[in-house]
């Protein structure tokens, strides 16, 4: 499984990162434009308990990947959704860790000027529906685009998705 861990800058992303994976690193640039790789291992007693008893040659515990994803794009709050390379990070992952920050620290300033964290949440939130809604719309455009050229049969399934995306559609708006 991989979870990107997002958040504004300071948020404390990297240090939630390198809590979940001990430092555990594939990369560990720590650089503000790349994301930082790491994994976990995650126990499991049950395991443990099975390796006892059949005693195979080798085990392989279950693993967790975290992406530290850099900093958010310029962009973020501007009601214009996210896009671009910091997309395709998010796209990739299984799931998101949204941080936000709650901690007061003079010497490190908040990006939107104060420490809010239910507004910054609603802000991240925000911004991912509308990244989705524009994932939508393009979806809808090119499944108009590709029934024009569809034989029958193809074209029937792709206006079942296409009523799906409009209904997925309708309930955001």
């Amino acid at each position: 499984m991989e979870l990107g861990i997002v958040g504004l800058p300071a948020s404390g992303k990297t240090m939630v990162f390198n809590a979940a994976t001990r430092g555990n690193t594939s990369n560990g640039t720590g650089m503000a434009d790349r994301a930082n790789v790491g994994s976990a291992k995650i126990p499991d007693s049950r395991l443990n308990r099975l390796k006892e008893i059949f005693q195979p040659p080798s085990t392989v515990q279950a693993e967790v990947r975290y992406i530290d994803i850099p900093g958010v794009p310029q962009e973020l709050g501007g009601s214009e959704g996210i896009a671009g390379q910091y997309l395709n990070m998010l796209e990739r992952v299984d799931a998101l860790v949204l941080i936000v920050r709650a901690f007061k620290d003079d010497t490190v300033a908040h990006p939107l000027g104060s420490i809010d964290p239910h507004r910054d949440l609603a802000t991240m939130q925000m911004e991912l529906a509308f990244a989705d809604l524009n994932i939508l719309e393009r979806r809808l455009k090119r499944l108009t685009d590709s029934m024009k050229s569809a034989k029958t049969a193809q074209r029937d399934v792709l206006k079942k998705e296409e009523n799906l995306k409009l209904r997925l559609l309708v309930l955001n708006q």
